[in-house]
């Protein structure tokens, strides 16, 4: 599933038409943060990235679509850069496309794939090394009602869901791509969530 309909699987599963704080960690070019602010009249999107070329081209595609206004693009690591906007609890949904392609795979990869930047393939050890080093805050950061949705490489459903939970947050859900693979992880803040989906 490409990163655009991760985000807007993310959409259906839950963001309603007012009033809703997204997160797009690693927003690369941009996708999914625009398609969502193009989809969502009332939004606020911070978008997250540590590559400030990455970044630049984001808001182009921002520009070029007319919804600049409706992103911040904020470029360091990880979670960092929210830190100074005073968000804990107010982050209604996190998405996501982190790398998650395990390092000793990385060689081996289609040419296609290659010409992209290493840092945007590269998911350590396991592929799920972001996974690890981002949910526990992620928590901290959704709304009560809040829910996160990550794209994850094949076969990687299970693990993510495992983290999930070990990070405390509740109900979550599995969507599949076209093709019938688990593409998309949904993990809601608390166990039961009033987000209709």
């Amino acid at each position: 599933m490409r990163s655009a309909e991760c985000g807007m699987r993310s959409a259906e599963c839950g963001m309603q038409n007012g009033g809703v704080t997204v997160v797009d960690l690693g927003t690369g070019s941009g996708c999914i943060a625009v398609s969502l602010a193009q989809l969502l009249p009332k939004v606020r999107i911070y978008a997250l990235d540590i590559s400030p070329e990455a970044l630049a081209i984001a808001l182009l595609n921002a520009k070029e679509q007319k919804v600049e206004d409706k992103i911040t693009f904020l470029q360091g690591d990880l979670l960092r850069p929210l830190r100074r906007y005073n968000l804990e609890g107010r982050v209604d949904v996190f998405t996501s496309n982190l790398p998650y392609i395990p390092q000793e795979e990385i060689e081996g990869l289609p040419p296609e794939v290659q010409f992209e930047p290493e840092i945007a393939l590269n998911g350590g050890e396991e592929g799920l090394y972001f996974y690890k080093e981002t949910l526990p805050e992620m928590k901290d950061y959704l709304s009560p009602e809040g829910f996160l949705a990550f794209e994850v490489g094949i076969g990687q459903a299970k693990d993510v869901l495992d983290l999930c939970s070990n990070s405390g947050l509740g109900e979550n859900l599995v969507f599949k791509d076209y093709a019938g693979i688990e593409r998309v992880v949904v993990a809601y803040r608390n166990q039961k969530s009033k987000m209709k989906y």
